[in-house]
């Protein structure tokens, strides 16, 4: 290593020592120091992150005026674009917080405790539960006009909610473990789930057939279990 390379690498650290985190990431830390750390990370002029939830398996979507995160401290949290006040806004739960899904004005929130949630994304407010499960939802997904809903279940399932009457619309069932993570395509006609039995599979929403399977494709640790935090949409 040369002396422009050290000279450098100083420079970078000296950068990473005068970023400022809001007083609330601070006070969670010192609560919890040992806990993983869940980040958000984006590029502008360079790489810039943002200690976003001290634990848990984390789930991002962009809102009307921010980017939006959950974790398992049972809060949902609003981020801007890289800026000196990155923190924006934040919302709590009383349950841990699995998945969520932004869509013209409303947050749709997967809880630990089996509900699903819409909230108004302006103020914050609680407008309907669209269901109860009898345990945890980890995903939720909106179709790209907002009307519906999909998500995914500890019952190995796959269910699509009327936002509106909150009714179920269609169920798509072949996975044989949990359901923990769901998108919906562009154009509205298909959802892709992908499950802990390791399959990704691709549905029809209106026939509600299984229209491809990918076998043995999600991530999985090192000790061959599916790695949660690596399911990505």
């Amino acid at each position: 290593m040369d002396d422009e390379d050290e000279r450098e690498i100083q420079r970078e650290l000296a950068e990473l020592e005068e970023i400022e985190l809001p007083s609330q990431l601070d006070e969670e830390m010192e609560a919890a120091p040992e806990a993983p750390i869940a980040a958000i990370q984006y590029e502008e002029d360079k790489d810039y992150s943002i200690l976003a939830h001290i634990s848990g398996r984390g789930a991002l979507s962009m809102g009307s005026d921010g980017l939006w995160s959950v974790g398992s401290d049972m809060s949902a949290k609003k981020w801007s674009m890289p800026n000196e006040t990155p923190f924006l806004a934040s919302i709590e739960q009383d349950s841990e917080l699995m998945g969520i899904a932004v869509l013209r004005g409303k947050m749709c929130v997967a809880l630990k405790n089996g509900e699903v949630r819409i909230i108004k994304e302006d103020d914050l407010t609680l407008e309907s539960v669209l269901i109860r499960r009898p345990g945890p939802v980890w995903d939720v997904d909106f179709n790209p006009d907002g009307t519906q809903v999909c998500l995914g279940t500890s019952e190995h399932e796959v269910l699509v909610l009327d936002v509106q009457t909150s009714d179920v619309v269609n169920e798509f069932k072949g996975h044989s473990e949990p359901v923990i993570t769901v998108a919906w395509d562009p154009k509205g006609e298909f959802v892709a789930s992908a499950s802990f039995d390791g399959s990704v599979k691709v549905w029809n929403v209106q026939s509600g057939t299984n229209v491809h399977t990918f076998d043995d494709v999600t991530a999985k640790d090192k000790n061959g279990d599916i790695d949660t935090n690596q399911v990505c949409r």
